[in-house]
């Protein structure tokens, strides 16, 4: 009878990155197969994708199913199948530059985060702020990109965490520190003197 089987037997992948499997058919002048993720044909997105060749490229981003089943299918014979299990795991750090920055009541400052792991992750992030001595807006705001916008009243205590989290692997992020400064002057002009009514 025909049989299928696939190698390697078992294997971890990085975000983004790739494996290749071989299936092999006995007992059939038909090596043919077709190839599943999780019983997708071909894979998708969120569980990752395998070409017609056996190249299987993992999700950008962790799914929350890191484990995956790999299936094989004889095109001689759709009830003939052999399968494999795989991992997708995650290394990504994220780091953010500047660490520190000093900055004005209603200034801007541009901070840049940094995705780094093996394979091809989702290098995104997504910012936000938050103080001891605010919240909410009144902490600043922060864009897409990553530019700071600080409040326009002092808050108590000064300083600002900007947090940048991977899209990729929620669990990695980091934060710098944004420290308010206020160098406004303020005078009141007015006579010396007012007269009675």
């Amino acid at each position: 009878p025909i049989s299928v089987s696939v190698s390697p037997p078992n294997a971890t992948v990085f975000l983004g990155g790739t494996q290749q499997f071989t299936a092999t058919v006995a007992n059939s002048s038909n090596t043919t197969v077709t190839w599943n993720v999780n019983g997708i044909a071909g894979g998708n997105s969120t569980v990752g994708t395998i070409t017609p060749a056996g190249l299987y490229t993992a999700p950008q981003n962790l799914p929350a199913q890191t484990s995956a089943t790999i299936e094989a299918i004889s095109q001689a014979d759709a009830t003939k199948t052999g399968s494999v299990q795989l991992t997708v795991t995650s290394d990504v750090t994220v780091s953010v530059s500047p660490g520190t920055a000093d900055v004005e009541l209603g200034a801007s400052q541009q901070f840049t985060a940094t995705v780094a792991g093996s394979g091809n992750p989702n290098r995104t992030v997504n910012w936000s702020v938050a103080g001891a001595g605010c919240s909410g807006a009144d902490c600043g705001t922060i864009d897409a990109n990553g530019n700071f916008t600080a409040p326009q009243i002092l808050p108590s205590p000064a300083p600002i965490t900007i947090t940048a989290r991977s899209v990729a692997d929620a669990t990695k992020s980091s934060a710098a520190t944004a420290r308010i400064t206020s160098n406004f002057t303020l005078a009141v002009m007015g006579p010396d003197t007012v007269d009675n009514g």
